[in-house]
């Protein structure tokens, strides 16, 4: 049916979006006004799962010319920690770890918070224990409504990469930079404080991040060696389990019952939890692990379960695998006077850290500024 006007009658939602800006011009446009009466808003908060976030980055990239634009490992979880952290709520006399709050909300396992209530304090769930802060605190914003809008955040991008006048690249160095520039661009001084601050910690949790990867590339076949470890470790307890007393055989390999007691110590000695506990204690630490491995056997052609699916025992391989500080960085100054065994371990570091992820000129960059020398 339609009308001798023109107009055909509807019966249906129609679901439109708009940012605020928009929106306050059509509100304020006495055109619409009949078709306000007929409207009802819904605020959908910006996105406060850094994960999500940087979904939205990847995507932006990847329908664009920056597909191809050497991008660093960790470059767009930092911008994308800063961006939702902006829109997060802060009361006024509110002290807390935002950094710590941006990964309780992401889904990060994290330490938790103490609680104060009156004279009496206790351990929380820090997502629990941030979320009520949200909505309980007066004065607080509410969460997901201000800060850096998605549109804002894809310009920072943009300046990420266009900060390099050669040719287009991003990593966490240049992201730093930014964020600094843009956060000295802002007139509120309380926000600029509290941004600056969390640049601060930024930089502190990307340093440990690039510390990881470093002293991991230093270590040829890294998964591999962590994988045999493992492998190792579960095998000594299946054979200390079922034939007690007697020497293990692998290929060419014998060993007694004690020397695989002392290999299993020897990585069990970095398991920090595990620090200081009886011998029941250590025996079922041993037995969980044991069973949980023999039964993802039995369900999977025997293949061995992954070496970082125990988190405590992955810890402890890792730390027993990995070179101590010292050695890190003989390999990766790698000077003029290095020999050519230095010189070979160097070029293989290199290849690990442009497996992970980094450009050539990003290693030796990241190198440089972990090091102490920062890049110009």
């Amino acid at each position: 049916y339609q009308s001798k006007d023109g107009t055909a009658p509807f019966n249906g939602v129609i679901i439109v979006q708009a940012n605020w800006e928009e929106w306050n011009k059509f509100c304020n446009n006495d055109k619409f006004k009949a078709l306000r009466d007929r409207m009802c808003m819904v605020k959908m908060p910006y996105v406060l799962r850094s994960d999500a976030e940087v979904n939205v980055y990847q995507d932006a990239i990847a329908n664009s010319d920056l597909s191809k634009a050497p991008l660093a490992p960790h470059t767009l979880t930092m911008l994308a920690d800063f961006v939702v952290a902006s829109r997060m709520s802060r009361a006024k006399g509110q002290r807390f770890d935002m950094l710590q709050k941006v990964h309780a909300y992401n889904g990060d396992e994290v330490d938790r918070v103490e609680k104060i209530t009156g004279d009496e304090s206790e351990l929380v769930d820090a997502l629990k224990y941030y979320k009520d802060l949200a909505q309980t605190k007066e004065g607080a914003d509410p969460e997901g409504f201000s800060g850096i809008s998605t549109r804002d955040s894809l310009k920072l991008l943009g300046r990420i990469f266009n900060a390099n006048a050669v040719a287009p690249e991003a990593d966490p160095l240049i992201v730093l930079e930014t964020l600094e520039a843009f956060t000295s661009e802002q007139k509120n001084t309380n926000l600029k404080n509290q941004w600056h601050n969390l640049i601060t910690q930024l930089k502190d949790e990307y340093r440990k991040k690039l510390e990881h990867d470093l002293k991991t590339a230093c270590v040829p076949g890294y998964e591999a060696v962590g994988q045999e470890e493992y492998d190792k470790y579960v095998n000594y307890l299946n054979h200390l389990e079922e034939r007690p007393g007697e020497m293990y055989k692998d290929g060419e390999t014998t060993k007694s019952p004690e020397e695989l007691e002392k290999e299993l110590r020897d990585i069990e000695s970095h398991i920090q939890i595990m620090q200081g506990k009886k011998p029941d204690e250590w025996k079922a630490f041993r037995g969980t692990i044991l069973q949980n491995e023999l039964r993802y056997r039995s369900v999977n052609s025997q293949a061995h379960k992954g070496w970082k699916t125990v988190p405590a025992l992955f810890q402890a391989i890792e730390s027993k695998i990995l070179m101590t500080d010292k050695e890190m960085e003989s390999i990766i100054r790698q000077g003029a006077d290095a020999t050519n065994e230095g010189i070979a371990r160097h070029k293989k570091f290199v290849e690990e850290m442009l497996l992970k992820g980094y450009s050539q000129r990003q290693v030796h960059k990241t190198a440089r500024f972990f090091l102490g020398n920062e890049p110009k």
